[in-house]
């Protein structure tokens, strides 16, 4: 019994070191091909290019973060690219592509509806449209991916709200953070934002979910971002 519970373990480590291995050449295999035909040639380069003509008010933009561009990667008509000068344009919801050797100022919104996923910053975003077979309303386009496993998925959507700010005679703009949050459970987009929406996707959980509340009241004022992760990942456990 022992032996045959030793050839399933290392039955078990050697497959999983293969397939790591395989990802890992295809990753490889892709950002040498991408090198040599060059990116400018790739599918990603359609689009229209990115304008920004807001003059903001410290540093008060319209990207996620920041304005600059960071290395990325992302999926485009289930093609995976890797290696790419890319920011996100949270108030109009675009993800930018710069070609190497262009300016910062430079770039092309990458075609929405082409875009399956992408990465950046170290944070997984997908097309939450092109997995939405009900077509919510309150579904639109790039959410963050926070939280997937077999119970639930739990995602963000960064915006941006806009007002206008006047110093002196000049008429400056300010964008801040805005976000929403999306529960996937049982194939189900549903839109939370208070205790009554959470009960609602899970009724057996409420006794559980009433207790988080009380004693995380100030988490709540203070980052509702983490407080709502931090209760999914409870109730998923």
């Amino acid at each position: 019994m022992k032996s045959i519970q030793l050839v399933l373990l290392f039955s078990s480590l050697f497959l999983t070191s293969f397939f790591g291995l395989f990802a890992q050449e295809k990753e490889d295999y892709l950002i040498t091909y991408d090198s040599i035909i060059g990116k400018e040639n790739l599918a990603i380069t359609n689009g229209l290019f990115h304008y920004n003509n807001y003059r903001v008010n410290d540093n008060k933009d319209i990207y996620f973060i920041n304005e600059k561009y960071v290395t990325g990667s992302l999926n485009y008509l289930g093609q995976a690219y890797y290696n790419l000068s890319l920011k996100y344009d949270s108030y109009n919801d675009e993800i930018v592509y710069r070609s190497s050797g262009n300016s910062e100022k430079t770039g092309i919104n990458l075609i929405k509806s082409n875009v399956n996923s992408f990465k950046i910053h170290g944070l997984n975003f997908v097309n939450l449209d092109k997995l939405d077979s009900e077509k919510n309303d309150f579904i639109k386009g790039f959410y963050e991916e926070k939280i997937k496993n077999n119970t639930l998925s739990f995602y963000i959507k960064h915006s941006k709200s806009k007002r206008e700010v006047f110093t002196g005679k000049s008429i400056f703009v300010e964008f801040s953070d805005e976000a929403e949050f999306v529960l996937q459970k049982d194939q189900k987009f549903n839109k939370i934002n208070s205790k009554k929406s959470i009960i609602n996707v899970f009724p057996d959980k409420k006794k559980s979910i009433n207790e988080y509340y009380k004693k995380n009241s100030e988490l709540k004022k203070k980052d509702k971002t983490l407080f709502f992760n931090n209760l999914l990942q409870n109730i998923s456990q």
